[in-house]
């Protein structure tokens, strides 16, 4: 069946994809679709070791796409084998997630960039996994541990060599950075176990709220620019949040990003720990970032610090504001390995672990890369034991229940909320205090006495629900507002695939208590369809006395609404008209498909495989070669051209030029295309194919279509349809031009015919003895049997 993708349509039409492909082979149009392609393996300038800290290494075209798209597809080569990297993007954003860019009038608030990390897989791989990142030129930065546990790194030459193409990339192992001078301002060490690095701790994960704050000279060394800042710092905070999560069940929420985009910084020591300790009076003395949300805070630096210093931390502090603090020089090196190990080591130094030695060490060695090297990089044994260990003493952290299936209901008839279900809550309350509870004697209590960092407002927020895969999702729940002024309001949320919270609901309150709930309701968009689904509550309020009441919470399957794409096939009478112009159509029937559009759906999509047993579609020769080029029979041309109007054909609105992804195959008995229309739409029924059997026993149509509405997910059709029609007998095969006598005349129209497979109507019928659809020796044969013989 011919397989209408995404991506096939989006890759003619240039329309907006949100899963991308690029291949290391840059192609363009429907050739794109063609499959995979090993990326451009060239021998690397020996100069590049020495920039990239590596002994070993190749340089790669990796095309990435710069628009940040939901997911894509990249092609690599690992020691000589072509590999798929699959990415699906991943924010480690918090909600209440903001960028502050100081400069010289201070510091505030800027536009949160493009999230442009993601995490992924090597596609059929056991085992493998992969964090990256894109840049907005298209630049790609990724961590690969393939299905045998080897470690590859990717970075754009860029980052070097200036001048370099965006597509350009050094591949190389973690096994062959080479080692640098560079050590951990703290100074304690122990010997580590022997025990295996790590094992996979399951879905249980602990989550830390991280501010990160950034220097001048950080800013300088990401070319002054805030985005690529703030990308920087998501990259390498996007794999160690990958270490973390593999070796301790640790995960971070980046609640605020601090760039300092002006030399008047807070920070002006290069020296480690007068650097560290005007990090922490900043921020605990400055209002500005006193009240962020955060259990540690963390300082990127660019600043060249005394000796052969990179790092330093607090030891013991997670959850201890006021200490909590530790700083990496990210740029002390170009190697993206050792930067994400460096800052790495200095946040376990928070979790309180200790520099250790010995070859099983790995990211807590004093020396970045000493103690046989960091690894995947990983944590060694006896720094895992006192990471966990220190993290299960924690109070401040939120546990990270298992992702929950549907259907997802809560009642809230427990004595406090359920926080497998609710994963984040800051104020909420079960309560008895309402009146006309649907699942009495609780609901769940916001009001605005909360704690947060940015008001007081209360808010709930669910546990990730799985929802890919599924259709027809509703979301429902009741409320109920008493003490709640004129204009104060309840607003609910949901998370989106691109990992962003889209308001959903917002309930006004005019100033008048509730003695009963109100039900809400709403069917969830095809962006609320993913594995990382939520629903957040916010009372926007004043004060404590601002009651809401939430209850009967449900995210389920409702009934099926009817589909805003239909197709059918219908039957077309033939004109009498065409019949006399071609003899060929005496016995045919002629089917249309048609896409019918409903509920402010648009444009059509669609892919279809038609084939005739024991028989031959009807075509024109005005249909032959390629159809971009020469487009489907015109319609000014039917009064003149009765036939063409029945040809079997492609068409746009009421039989308009096609467009086509991928090639077209027209054989007399399989037709296959993909083509669509993105100009004439909007409700309505359109024929998008029509299907003319000359003869023949059973027609079958397979394919999918696709709409606004239904594009991520194409909609299938088959039809099989008895025909039984036979080919129309000519009253005398051989004569060509109807005198009643074959001879030398018709011997010449047969020439005409010969070696034809779409033929002329004139000499078809005529012509082809054996009705096979092609005249051929065995016609001459027949055609040379009756040479010379009159019509009976």
């Amino acid at each position: 069946m011919k397989r209408l993708t995404m991506a096939a349509v989006c890759a003619v039409a240039g329309c907006c994809a949100s899963f991308a492909h690029a291949s290391g082979d840059v192609r363009n149009g429907a050739q794109a679709l063609a499959g995979r392609n090993a990326v451009s393996v060239r021998e690397a300038d020996p100069q590049l070791g020495e920039l990239f800290a590596v002994n070993d290494w190749t340089v790669q075209t990796i095309v990435a796409p710069a628009d940040a798209p939901l997911g894509m597809t990249l092609d690599v080569t690992l020691d000589g084998v072509a590999q798929r990297v699959v990415l699906w993007k991943r924010s480690m954003r918090a909600s209440d997630f903001r960028v502050l860019v100081q400069d010289e009038n201070g510091l505030s608030e800027y536009p949160a960039p493009e999230v442009r990390t993601y995490r992924g897989i090597l596609r059929g791989v056991l085992n493998s996994s992969v964090t990256g990142a894109v840049s907005s030129t298209g630049e790609l930065t990724a961590t690969i541990i393939d299905g045998a546990g080897e470690v590859w790194h990717i970075q754009p030459l860029s980052e070097k060599v200036a001048g370099a193409n965006p597509t350009e990339h050094i591949v190389y192992r973690a096994f062959d950075v080479a080692p640098v001078d560079g050590t951990c301002g703290n100074t304690e060490t122990a010997e580590d176990s022997d025990t295996p690095p790590f094992v996979e701790r399951g879905t249980g994960l602990e989550i830390t709220d991280i501010a990160i704050d950034s220097d001048f000279e950080f800013y300088q060394d990401n070319g002054s620019n805030v985005a690529n800042s703030v990308f920087d710092i998501e990259r390498v905070m996007d794999a160690v949040e990958f270490i973390y999560e593999r070796d301790t069940s640790i995960t971070y929420e980046i609640t605020v990003i601090v760039i300092r985009a002006t030399s008047s910084d807070p920070y002006s020591s290069s020296d480690s720990g007068t650097l560290l300790n005007q990090f922490a009076n900043y921020w605990n003395n400055n209002s500005e970032v006193t009240n962020v949300r955060r259990d540690v805070a963390h300082l990127f630096t660019g600043r060249s610090i005394n000796g052969s210093v990179i790092g330093i931390a607090q030891l013991s502090v997670i959850c201890n504001q006021n200490s909590a603090y530790g700083l990496s020089w990210s740029t002390f090196t170009s190697n993206f390995n050792q930067r994400t190990a460096l800052t790495a080591h200095e946040l376990g130094h928070n979790w309180s672990a200790g520099h250790c030695s010995g070859g099983s060490c790995k990211i807590m060695c004093s020396v970045i890369n000493g103690c046989g090297g960091i690894g995947l990089p990983n944590f060694g044994a006896t720094s895992i034991s006192s990471i966990t260990s220190f993290r299960n003493s924690r109070s401040c952290l939120s546990a990270l229940a298992p992702a929950l299936s549907m259907p997802f209901f809560d009642d809230f008839n427990t004595g406090s909320v359920n926080t497998s279900n609710w994963v984040y809550n800051d104020g909420g309350a079960i309560s008895t205090a309402a009146v006309g509870e649907p699942s009495p004697p609780n609901s769940l209590n916001l009001d605005s006495s909360g704690s947060n960092a940015y008001g007081q407002d209360n808010e709930i927020r669910t546990n990730v629900i799985l929802l890919a895969g599924t259709a027809n999702v509703r979301l429902s729940y009741y409320t109920e507002h008493r003490g709640v002024e004129n204009g104060e309001e309840l607003i609910v949320y949901y998370r989106n695939n691109n990992n962003t919270w889209v308001e959903i609901n917002r309930i006004t309150s005019d100033g008048v208590d509730q003695n009963s709930f109100d039900f809400w309701e709403h069917v969830l968009p095809a962006n609320a369809l993913h594995n990382e689904f939520r629903v957040r509550f916010i009372a926007d309020g004043s004060d404590s006395t601002d009651d809401w009441y939430v209850d009967d919470v449900l995210v389920n399957t409702g009934p099926a609404p009817p589909p805003t794409l239909e197709t059918n096939v219908v039957e077309v009478t033939v004109d009498p008209n065409a019949i006399d112009a071609d003899p060929r159509l005496t016995n045919a029937r002629t089917f249309d498909l048609q896409v019918t559009l409903r509920d402010g759906d648009d444009w059509t999509a669609s892919g279809a495989d038609a084939s005739i047993s024991g028989g031959r579609f009807y075509q024109t020769a005005a249909f032959e070669g390629d159809p971009n080029v020469d487009p489907v029979p015109a319609k000014t041309l039917w009064p003149t051209v009765p036939q063409l109007e029945f040809d079997s054909f492609y068409s746009r609105k009421n039989f308009g030029e096609p467009s086509f992804a991928g090639p077209l195959t027209q054989d007399p008995n399989f037709l296959s295309a993909s083509w669509f229309d993105l100009v004439n739409g909007g409700v309505a029924t359109y024929t998008v194919a029509r299907y003319t059997v000359e003869y023949g026993d059973t027609l079958q149509i397979d394919g999918e279509s696709g709409s606004v509405l239904n594009f991520t997910t194409l909609i299938p059709f088959s039809f099989t349809i008895e025909v039984n029609t036979l080919p129309p007998t000519p009253e005398c095969k051989g004569d060509l031009n109807n005198d009643n006598m074959i001879d030398l005349s018709d011997l010449a129209g047969f020439l005409a015919a010969f070696g034809s497979t779409i033929l002329d109507s004139n000499y078809e019928l005529q012509a082809d003895f054996d009705d096979n659809g092609t005249v051929d020796l065995s016609d001459l044969a027949g055609f040379l049997a009756v040479f010379g013989t009159t019509c009976p």
